[in-house]
């Protein structure tokens, strides 16, 4: 009688791993299908993307994007535009004196930069830190004497950048 049980385990395991294995399932009704040649496996070629919901664009919004045009050097230069005589960019150094993700904390070392330097003070964002940046100096030496006195004046993690500057900074009383 065991044999009996075992013998009709196994005609069963070997049924269902046969039918569980046996490939694709039945094919719908007046669906396309095509032979592969590799191995001779039905393929059902009834797919269509566009049915896969995509949004339709709309046109008006799409003529009013093409038409609109901005200039991004006027929203990079807007600020530093005004503190300056000259537009001339050239290639130097500023000091960095932090950077953030918390943009009230970069507005508070901003201010506090304005009181204890006679320098001009730059903030810039740059996704998503903003930085707070002192100096136009064209030579790395001046650079490093700026970073010494922010160090001494409780920045004590400044640090000089290479950047572009600009040649002839408005002096701070014109301002």
């Amino acid at each position: 009688m065991k044999i009996f049980k075992i013998y009709i385990l196994v005609l069963l395991f070997i049924y269902f791993t046969m039918t569980a294995c046996s490939g694709p399932g039945a094919v719908r009704k007046g669906a396309r299908t095509k032979k592969s040649p590799d191995n001779g496996i039905a393929m059902n070629e009834n797919f269509d993307p566009a049915t896969l919901g995509e949004y339709k664009i709309d046109d008006a919004d799409e003529k009013e994007a093409k038409t609109t045009f901005y200039n991004i050097n006027q929203f990079i230069h807007s600020d530093a535009k005004d503190s300056v005589n000259s537009d001339e960019l050239v290639s130097g150094y500023r000091v960095q004196l932090i950077s953030t993700r918390n943009e009230a904390e970069a507005r508070t070392v901003k201010l506090d930069a304005m009181l204890s330097f006679q320098s001009h003070i730059y903030i810039i964002f740059d996704n998503p830190y903003y930085k707070i940046r002192i100096g136009d100096c064209i030579s790395r030496f001046d650079a490093n004497e700026l970073q010494e006195i922010a160090v001494k004046k409780g920045f004590n993690e400044a640090w000089v950048v290479k950047t572009k500057v600009f040649k002839q900074p408005k002096s701070l009383e014109e301002k």
